[in-house]
């Protein structure tokens, strides 16, 4: 087996625990699942589970680092609990693309938009992924509707400040870039209630 390979094989164990773990259990049988031959298979079988999970763990917090810096708003809302959602999730995602931090955020909100509680915060998770997609995937435009004033929200956070209540208020959020090196804009636009819940439908 070549380097690429072996590397190749390695990233998996590193990033699937239950592949790690089954791995641990029977290293010859999964070694040649995941293209290791017998001796790469009982060699690697050689280094402790700790320090398998260690490094494991590592780059799992490489990940989290750099989704952290790509979601400051939702790190500061979503609290402590964000770093151990992170880690169930990455137990389950491993990004592939050339964008890799960008398509694990990404990524990461979907999973967020699924677990968090709190309305608000919801509509911050969409927002900041809203942000990632046009401006990380160059897009042309990008459309979002949102029932909370987030601009409060926004500022609150971006100061290290306590969000105590969010006004409910239904509005859309348009980005958009016109010509290939236009510059990008953002319009926020409030709407009625009703036309809101009719779009809805």
């Amino acid at each position: 087996m070549g380097l690429a390979e072996q590397q190749k094989a390695l990233a998996r164990l590193y990033t699937d625990t239950d592949l790690r773990e089954q791995f641990l259990i029977e290293p010859v049988n999964v070694g040649k699942e995941i293209g290791l031959n017998e001796d790469e298979a009982k060699k690697l079988s050689e280094v402790s589970k700790d320090e398998l999970t260690f490094f494991s763990e590592s780059l799992v917090w490489k990940r989290l680092n750099e989704v952290t810096k790509l979601l400051p708003l939702v790190r500061k809302a979503v609290g402590k609990d964000f770093e151990k959602m992170f880690f169930e999730f990455s137990a389950t995602y491993n990004p592939t693309g050339v964008k890799k931090h960008l398509e694990d955020t990404i990524a990461f909100c979907s999973y967020l938009e699924k677990r968090v509680e709190g309305d608000w915060i919801f509509d911050l998770i969409r927002f900041e992924k809203a942000f990632l997609e046009f401006n990380g995937l160059n897009r042309k435009c990008l459309v979002r509707c949102f029932s909370f004033d987030l601009r409060k929200a926004i500022e609150n956070l971006s100061n290290d400040e306590n969000v105590d209540s969010i006004e409910k208020k239904c509005w859309c959020g348009i980005w958009l870039r016109l010509g290939k090196k236009g510059k990008a804009k953002f319009y926020r636009i409030f709407i009625p209630s009703v036309l809101f819940l009719r779009h809805l439908r």
